[in-house]
């Protein structure tokens, strides 16, 4: 088993406290990936961290509202933010979300960020 450090709450009105927990050992098709430093986005609960200044998409999203809001998290002003980036994530090789990413593509150039063709 592995014993991994996280952050949890106990109840649902409870504080997020740092824990560990337990996890199964890696299987031959596993990756075990090291998450340095995270903020969360979910707009479904109005988090609110001005300082946050990149966002990691790695879900499917075409919704041009969801987007925008997803992005205006980490667009909103704070003293000791200077830059924001976006790194949107896809499978190429799978045709709906590169459909989906061809979607969001004018929704990241209307919020000021510039896109790459063929970026990876």
């Amino acid at each position: 088993m592995l014993t991994v450090n996280a952050y949890g709450a106990t109840s649902a009105a409870g504080p997020l406290v740092p824990m560990t927990t337990q996890r199964r050992d890696l299987g031959p098709g596993d990756v075990l990936v090291e998450i340095r430093y995270c903020g969360i986005c979910h707009t479904d609960i109005g988090f609110d961290c001005p300082a946050l200044d990149t966002l990691f998409l790695a879900a499917p999203v075409a919704n041009k509202g969801s987007l925008t809001q997803y992005v205006g998290r980490i667009l909103r002003t704070h003293e000791n933010k200077t830059t924001t980036e976006v790194h949107d994530y896809l499978d190429e090789h799978t045709c709906i979300l590169a459909a989906m990413l061809a979607t969001r593509a004018p929704g990241y150039t209307g919020l000021g960020f510039p896109t790459r063709a063929g970026a990876r």
